[in-house]
C-alpha cells in the first residue's frame, strides 16, 4: 500500500512540475513585414511616420500564440513621414544622435480570446515611461500577427514640442504597430 501511495505522489508531483515548466518558445519578428507608425497633429495638418526596420522578440509558453514577454526596438532615424525636412527636424528634436533607439519591454498581463493586455516600459529620448495597451493576436498562414496601438505624450519623454508658424504640435502621439512572427 505504501508503494502505491508513494508512486501516486511521485506521479502527481511530476505532473505538476511538467505543467509549470511548459516549453518556452522564442520567436523573432519578420523585419520585412513588421512596422511601427506614429501619428501627430498640428492645427494646420496631421501626419504619420513609419518604421519598417523593427526588431522584436517574443517569449511564448507552450504555443507560439501564448505570448508571455515581448521586447521591441526601432531606430529613431528609421521613421519615414514622406517629408525629408520634417524627418530631419524630428531627428534634431528627439536628439537621435544621443538617443538613437526607441525600445519597449513588457509582459502579457491578461488574455481573452485573441486580445491580450500588455504592460511594460518604453524608453525614448533617454526616459523610461510605463505603458499598458491591448493587442490583437491572429495566426495567419503559419505566422503570428500581433497588432495594436496606444497613446503617449511627448512631454512624458522630456521632448520639446516642435512648432510651425509659432504654433506647437499637439503633445499627443499615437502609436500603431504590426509585428509578424
Amino acid at each position: 500500500m505504501k508503494t502505491i501511495i508513494c508512486t501516486l505522489a511521485f506521479l502527481l508531483i511530476a505532473n505538476i512540475s511538467q505543467s509549470q515548466d511548459k516549453e518556452q518558445i522564442r520567436s523573432m519578428a519578420d523585419r520585412k513585414l513588421s512596422t511601427i507608425t506614429y501619428s501627430m497633429r498640428h492645427p494646420l495638418h496631421a501626419w504619420s511616420g513609419t518604421s519598417k526596420d523593427v526588431s522584436s522578440v517574443i517569449v511564448s509558453e507552450g504555443t507560439k500564440g501564448n505570448i508571455r514577454q515581448v521586447a521591441v526596438s526601432a531606430r529613431v532615424s528609421s521613421f519615414d513621414s514622406k517629408n525629408a525636412n520634417r524627418d530631419s527636424h524630428m531627428l534634431e528634436v528627439t536628439e537621435a544622435l544621443k538617443f538613437p533607439n526607441i525600445t519597449f519591454a513588457g509582459i502579457t498581463t491578461a488574455k481573452s480570446g485573441n486580445t491580450m493586455t500588455v504592460s511594460g516600459e518604453i524608453t525614448f529620448h533617454g526616459v523610461k515611461h510605463p505603458v499598458t495597451f491591448e493587442a490583437q493576436v491572429q495566426e495567419k498562414a503559419n505566422r503570428l500577427e500581433v497588432s495594436g496601438g496606444f497613446s503617449a505624450k511627448l512631454s512624458d519623454f522630456n521632448i520639446t514640442r516642435p512648432s510651425l508658424m509659432g504654433i506647437s504640435v499637439s503633445d499627443d502621439i499615437q502609436i500603431q504597430f504590426t509585428m509578424v512572427y
